[in-house]
């Protein structure tokens, strides 16, 4: 990974992260990860319910995780 993200929270005073992808039918979906736990995040992925994320899946289907990117990171105002 070229950027940690936690340092770049702390150096640039982000207090939190959207973790998103887009879905088959173009909606994006996202998590609000607040700064404290993006460490976590871009080690071990977010979590979201597969069956709610509109990508066919059912209820019995596991978890997807979404690995943040730390290259497309763009901070608003």
């Amino acid at each position: 990974m070229s950027q940690d993200l936690a340092k770049a929270a702390a150096d640039q005073g982000i207090a939190y992260f959207l973790i998103s992808f887009v879905d088959l039918f173009g909606t994006m979906r996202a998590k609000l990860v607040p700064a404290a736990a993006i460490e976590a995040m871009q080690r071990d992925g977010a979590a979201f319910a597969g069956f709610a994320t509109h990508l066919d899946l059912t209820p019995a289907d596991p978890d997807i995780f979404a690995v943040p990117d730390p290259d497309t990171l763009t901070i608003l105002p």
